[in-house]
């Protein structure tokens, strides 16, 4: 044989062996990588919490931390059979079981969460990143689950959609209505670097409060342990706990808490207006009663202006007053009198204020006027005031 064609038959067998031949110590891909050392496969949790498997309406607090323990259940067989990471998903209720085993470097580990799933992402500025929930797991934490488990740190995030029960407060909502619960096969609690959680709103952050549930008989939230800051510039909740359970953050919208507020201040407000009214009416009833017993002296004009003043503002005065509990009789009628009581009496109150401004003027300035059956014109002028507001508008 030919030089030329042995050549050619060692490229051939050469081309055969490299397509078929198993390259040696090729590396596993990174979703094949468990924690960076046992070869893993990401793997999906089934059969777990039947109680709230294709629930629509709201999942009761018993069922939320039934769900958290039987997620938390699976993480000795994913050891055994060298899983990393398992995805659960039920309906609204989606979860993440992750493992870091002895030889991964301890350091500080961080999720997000989407429509569909709880992913693992970069450290990083999270709280500047476009994710709706994020949370960051310090090294401390992993480290104490690490030495609970033989080495290997474990951790369960659960979210649930439409978590409450009877109990629940009404002056606060759940954002977005997602509650998330997260342990980690361990007692994390009075850490010195806290577990923190950053929570995105669309628009401005009202009153909000980071708090927590210890997935422990009856749904009632605490701040315990909680601390809550608000990231105007991101439109961002951030919440630091030193322990882990469930988390929500609890919004007051700004119009219940106003309304509050304005309740307590109107309360107050009206029994000042009761005690100032009724005080004015005290002492108009002295001056008419004055002026009445001592009608027989004379009166000058200035005096008579003065006691039609009074005696519309009494009448305004006593139609406030008895306006509230008119209107509880729910009486139509009544209702309809009152209310027009109130609106002449405060046209008559302020028409008379104009005429004393008017005789005030004509004393001092104009001495030499003289107007025939002055008194008859301006009592028939200040009571009925429809008058003079009509000459006002045509003005």
């Amino acid at each position: 044989m030919s030089q030329q064609k042995k050549n050619l038959l060692w490229l051939m067998i050469s081309i055969i062996c490299y397509a078929t031949c198993e390259i040696p110590n090729s590396e596993p891909s990174s979703d094949q990588q468990f924690s960076g050392s046992s070869i893993s496969t990401v793997s999906v949790v089934k059969g777990t919490c039947p109680s709230i498997d294709g629930k629509d309406e709201n999942v009761e607090p018993s069922e939320a931390s039934d769900c958290l323990e039987q997620l938390e259940s699976n993480m000795e067989d994913m050891v055994i059979k060298k899983i990393s990471r398992a995805q659960f998903a039920v309906g609204d209720a989606i979860g993440l079981l992750q493992i870091h085993d002895k030889s991964m470097t301890t350091q500080d580990i961080c999720y997000s969460s989407n429509t569909s799933m709880i992913n693992v992402v970069d450290c990083q500025d999270i709280q500047n990143a476009n994710f709706s929930w994020a949370v960051k797991i310090p090294k401390e934490a992993l480290s104490k689950s690490q030495l609970k488990n033989n080495g290997n740190a474990f951790v369960t995030i659960l979210r649930l959609m439409n978590m409450r029960n009877k109990n629940q407060t009404k002056n606060q909502t759940v954002l977005n209505n997602k509650v998330y619960g997260i342990t980690m096969s361990a007692n994390i609690s009075n850490l010195t670097d806290n577990i923190e959680m950053f929570s995105k709103q669309s628009g401005p952050v009202s009153e909000a409060s980071c708090q927590s549930w210890n997935g422990k008989g009856e749904l009632n939230w605490t701040t315990f342990g909680c601390e809550t800051e608000i990231i105007e510039q991101f439109n961002t909740i951030k919440c630091s706990c030193s322990h882990l359970t469930f988390f929500a953050v609890l919004m007051t919208p700004p119009s219940q808490s106003n309304t509050n507020e304005t309740a307590k201040n109107l309360e107050t407000l009206t029994y000042i207006t009761y005690i100032g009214c009724g005080i004015s009416m005290f002492f108009l009833s002295i001056a008419l009663f004055m002026h009445f017993l001592l009608r027989k002296a004379k009166s000058n004009q200035a005096t008579k202006i003065l006691m039609n003043m009074f005696g519309s503002l009494f009448l305004l005065n006593a139609s406030f007053l008895s306006n509230e509990s008119v209107a509880n009789t729910q009486d139509n009628a009544a209702c309809v009198f009152i209310a027009l009581l109130l609106h002449y009496s405060m046209l008559a109150s302020f028409t008379w204020f104009f005429i004393q401004a008017l005789h005030m003027y004509l004393w001092l300035i104009r001495q030499n006027v003289t107007i025939t059956n002055y008194m008859r014109k301006i009592t028939v002028l200040g009571w009925d005031c429809h008058v003079l507001r009509h000459r006002i508008k045509q003005w």
